[in-house]
């Protein structure tokens, strides 16, 4: 658990933290794990706790909170764990008559506004997500929450990711899952918001509708792509039972219950236009794997390019499970990997079935008609790239791009995780890292007039793994990813999903 710490504390640092920093980096993940004599089974399970790095003229303060959601106001107030997560079940509120509790089954729609994932920049107002439709507000000096805002009450949708895009245009995209009898996939868009917009969200707008395959089985989604001109949905085998999820109040299903993963199944590769709001009618599918994370997309070639961590299995879900991470008891060579995808948006009237219609220069990725005018994909992967948390600099969004940063390791996520700058086009990586530490989720930030790609710095916090050393942030060279800077957190910090970086705040 951490330790709150409301007021900025100035934090001593060694090196030379570069001033044209201007700025905060807020970071989110999971922070509180016990309440009363319970502990939550599953990292995502967490109650989320909110860390602001304050930089400026060359120095750096920290702050940070446990975010006061719904969810852990109920869990502190009952002193145990009652409200419903990614592998937790919802109890009924234990201070109520049995028959109040047994009617609040039926009445009560119980807290889904941990959000512990990440957070997002809408102008001056500022969210923490997860996976529901609910997002909490959050006071970007403060740290206090000051409200919510419930997803569903403009766009019907059940689910929502915590990875949202943003375009060229200032317009940032997001996707959800609206469950039912015709589960669909929703796609929404937020305009850059007027000056002091007090509720962007009320903006949003629905860019389309994309039916599930399997309506009762819809795919699980955490992040998907964008290009120029397209939204890329990646329908993975990874699916949930609708079925389970309707009855989980009832029979104590957990969410992580009604997962399932099936191999033999194919991923389907969905193209969106985003001025249209059009489904290509064109279908794509390549062979199976699950992906949390999607890294940049562009169009070249007259081609849709994307990257993505892939793994082959799902198993890094139970992996996560906290009994496994203190135990180590891990799925072992179940290691993700850079994995690249090329989707033709043109077939030539001449092409043969199982004829490769893709000759991406530089790229082992190929696509083939198959009979039904199907076009499988076969991905380029890179097997000695075991990344994680990938991002980039965003100013390339939905544009060509050399560069990824990202954490990787070894044998297993969360063990001697180090810092990664990844050349997407090679595989080639190069790599920064301490013993005794776990390296954080890397933002990358511009410099003043950049010219190349890379020319900025890496944001890391580094979770100490040890007691006698302290947890750290750390700066590193984005070119030449070496340290510049280190600065020492005094207490002890969790390790951390996500985060943003906001300049002038």
């Amino acid at each position: 658990m951490i330790s709150s710490s409301l007021d900025l504390i100035s934090l001593a640092f060694a090196g030379e933290i570069p001033k044209w920093i201007n700025g905060s980096l807020y970071r989110n993940g999971p922070g509180k794990f016990k309440q009363g004599g319970e502990v939550c089974s599953h990292l995502f399970d967490g109650m989320s706790a909110i860390h602001h790095f304050s930089l400026q003229d060359g120095c750096v303060q920290y702050q940070n909170t446990l975010l006061n959601s719904d969810a852990f106001r109920m869990n502190e107030a009952a002193r145990r764990l009652i409200c419903p997560g990614f592998a937790a079940v919802s109890y009924p509120d234990p201070c109520k008559s049995i028959f109040s509790r047994y009617f609040s089954y039926f009445t009560s729609k119980p807290p889904n506004d941990n959000c512990s994932v990440n957070l997002m920049q809408l102008g001056d107002q500022f969210y923490a997500m997860t996976e529901t439709n609910t997002v909490r507000k959050i006071d970007p000096k403060t740290l206090e929450t000051p409200g919510k805002v419930d997803m569903t009450a403009i766009l019907s949708m059940h689910m929502a990711t915590a990875h949202p895009l943003v375009d060229v245009n200032g317009d940032t995209y997001n996707m959800g899952t609206r469950f039912g009898k015709d589960t669909s996939y929703v796609i929404m868009k937020v305009p850059p918001p007027e000056p002091g917009c007090a509720e962007p969200l009320e903006n949003r707008q629905l860019v389309c509708s994309v039916p599930a395959h399997r309506p009762s089985y819809p795919s699980y989604f955490h992040s998907f792509g964008m290009t120029e001109n397209y939204i890329i949905l990646v329908e993975q085998p990874l699916v949930t039972n609708v079925f389970k999820l309707l009855a989980r109040r009832f029979i104590n299903f957990t969410y992580k219950d009604t997962l399932n993963f099936h191999p033999e199944e194919r991923v389907r590769i969905h193209l969106v236009n985003k001025s249209t709001g059009e489904r290509l009618t064109q279908s794509y599918t390549t062979d199976a794997f699950f992906l949390f994370h999607h890294l940049n997309s562009y169009e070249e070639d007259n081609c849709v390019v994307f990257d993505v961590v892939a793994y082959p299995n799902a198993d890094i879900i139970e992996d996560l499970m906290m009994e496994n991470i203190r135990t180590e008891k891990v799925s072992l060579g179940n290691l993700p990997q850079l994995t690249r995808l090329v989707l033709p948006l043109n077939t030539p009237a001449d092409v043969g079935v199982g004829e490769n219609i893709v000759n991406l220069a530089g790229s082992t990725a190929t696509a083939a008609k198959e009979s039904d005018g199907n076009i499988h994909c076969v991905p380029q992967r890179f097997s000695d790239c075991c990344i994680e948390l990938p991002r980039w600099n965003e100013k390339f969004n939905g544009k060509k791009y050399k560069f990824a940063y990202a954490v990787t390791y070894k044998e297993y996520l969360l063990k001697d995780l180090k810092l990664s700058k990844v050349n997407v086009d090679t595989g080639e990586m190069k790599v920064w890292g301490e013993d005794d530490y776990l390296a954080g989720e890397p933002v990358f930030i511009p410099s003043p007039n950049a010219v190349e790609e890379d020319d900025g710095v890496i944001l890391s916090p580094l979770v100490s793994v040890r007691e006698d050393k302290p947890c750290l942030l750390v700066i590193l060279d984005a070119k030449t990813f070496t340290e510049i800077a280190r600065a020492r957190i005094p207490s002890w910090t969790p390790f951390t999903l996500h985060g943003i970086f906001a300049e002038g705040y």
